[in-house]
Parts: structure tokens; C-alpha cells; sequence
């Protein structure tokens, strides 16, 4: 995850001057959305986050799902 969304999170430019579509993608990946979500409460006093907070939180909400699935699948192996 790390070495495909950290090229194509803009954070060092910004995701506009990345070539078209690979900058959207970018921010659809958590690096690209925590960098725009960060930069924006940083700077902006959070005008232009837009999406960035819902991306987030739906990588968290899916990790958190993996994370219970795991214990899950895990706990009936053992059984």
C-alpha cells in the first residue's frame, strides 16, 4: 500500500499536478486523503478537506471489519 499510494498521493506537489485520473486515485488511498485531510486543517483552518475524512474512515472501518473477521476465522479454527 505504502509504495503505491505514497507516489500517487500528490503530498510533495499536490494531486492536481499528478496525469489525469492517477491523482484522484491517489486520493482515494490513505496516504493521498490523510496528506489533503492534514493539509487542509493545517493551513486552510480544514476549508478544502472535502472527501478526505470519509476516505479515512472508511479504510479504518474496513481494517477494523478484517481485524474482526481474522479473530473470527480464527477462534472457529481452533475449535
Amino acid at each position: 500500500m505504502l509504495f503505491v499510494s505514497n507516489p500517487l498521493s500528490g503530498l510533495a506537489t499536490g494531486w492536481q499536478w499528478l496525469p489525469s485520473g492517477w491523482g484522484e486515485l491517489g486520493q482515494l488511498l490513505p496516504v493521498g486523503a490523510a496528506g489533503t485531510f492534514l493539509r487542509s486543517v493545517a493551513y486552510f483552518d480544514g476549508a478544502g478537506a472535502g472527501a478526505s475524512p470519509w476516505v479515512l474512515a472508511a479504510w479504518c472501518t474496513a481494517g477494523a471489519l478484517l481485524l474482526v473477521l481474522g479473530a473470527w476465522r480464527s477462534s472457529r479454527q481452533k475449535a
